[in-house]
């Protein structure tokens, strides 16, 4: 009796092993660089909408130029980037 019971208990983990690598996700990778490459993934990589992906260029580059002005000024050594400003 034992023996069936073991055997039971091994069929049953045998189907909940295939069972879970049955519901494994598919994923797809692509390399993270490949997104700048055409302009209908830009969005995408900037985390906007497509129709704003010129405002998004236009707050890094400011954000790029304030950062840099603050490294150069020197009456203004405590400038901080305010995140989402």
């Amino acid at each position: 009796m034992a023996s069936s019971s073991a055997a039971r208990v091994r069929r049953f983990r045998e189907r909940q092993r295939l069972a879970s690598e049955a519901r494994a996700p598919l994923l797809f990778e692509r390399p993270d660089w490949r997104l700048f490459t055409e302009p209908h993934s830009l969005p995408q990589k900037a985390g906007c909408e497509p129709d704003q992906i010129g405002l998004a260029v236009v707050k890094e580059t400011d954000g790029q130029r304030f950062g840099l002005w603050c490294q150069k000024s020197q009456r203004h050594r405590g400038c901080v980037a305010v995140p989402g400003a």
